[in-house]
């Protein structure tokens, strides 16, 4: 890799064979989620849990990451898939990009809203504020799930493991957007109803700072810290507002 981001040298991964890659664990995630999914809903039928009450959605919820962490699991199995990662191990100086992360992300989110506002525009409803607006207490139920399975996997899949082998294929700038893509197209089955492109705009938005501060910390860690916080930040907001406490 050159100073510039640029992949050079014997040990850079094609570009074919890192997109190749790609497409590949994009495929396997998604079906381990399924079969994981699947698998979790059995379960909670046969033992009298409501899968659409609070305790199974994030059972399922549970069910759909743990399946995302095997299929990476195994691909870091792989010698190119694993040297494309940076650092996973914390260290102190993750602390300093963790806050400044989180900082920037709620900056960015406050004014994506505020623009979003001021030009009239509509955004999509999330299906889980829709499935925790009548029980408020899945919310809470999230805020685990986020900061010990959702943050740290998903960093790992699409900056540490997708964003890695796209930067050693093409760069690190097409990487980081060419990822911030993917991880938002992931999501369009998050959202229902109008404005779905918006909200895709502002997730892939989302994904571009921590695509830089994770290609600025070099650490796996620091961005799975600073996801899994921001997440549980506006499920604690969507608790108290859909409780009443607020």
């Amino acid at each position: 890799m050159s100073a510039t981001g640029t992949p050079q040298g014997p040990d850079a991964v094609r570009p074919v064979w890192g997109l190749l890659l790609v497409a590949v664990l994009l495929g396997a995630v998604i079906l381990a989620a399924g079969v994981a999914v699947a698998a979790a809903v059995g379960v909670l039928a046969r033992v009298g849990i409501p899968q659409d009450g609070p305790l199974g959605l994030a059972v399922v919820s549970v069910a759909q990451f743990t399946g995302f962490g095997v299929v990476a699991w195994w691909f870091l199995r792989i010698p190119t898939v694993g040297g494309v990662l940076y650092r996973i191990r914390p260290t102190r100086a993750d602390l300093r990009w963790i806050a400044v992360g989180i900082a920037v992300l709620l900056g960015f989110f406050a004014a994506a809203n505020w623009l979003l506002g001021v030009l009239a525009i509509e955004s999509a409803e999330s299906v889980l504020a829709t499935q925790g607006a009548e029980q408020p207490i899945y919310y809470l139920y999230l805020i685990p799930v986020t900061i010990v399975l959702v943050g740290p996997i998903e960093e790992l899949v699409f900056r540490g493991i997708i964003q890695g082998l796209l930067r050693e294929s093409l760069g690190t700038a097409p990487a980081i957007v060419a990822a911030s893509l993917i991880f938002a197209g992931v999501h369009v089955g998050a959202y229902s109803g109008g404005g779905l492109g918006a909200t895709l705009v502002f997730i892939a938005g989302l994904g571009a700072v921590l695509g830089v501060l994770y290609e600025r910390s070099r650490s796996v860690a620091a961005v799975a810290v600073v996801h899994g916080l921001f997440n549980a930040l506006q499920f604690a907001g969507l608790y108290l507002t859909s409780s009443g406490a607020l």
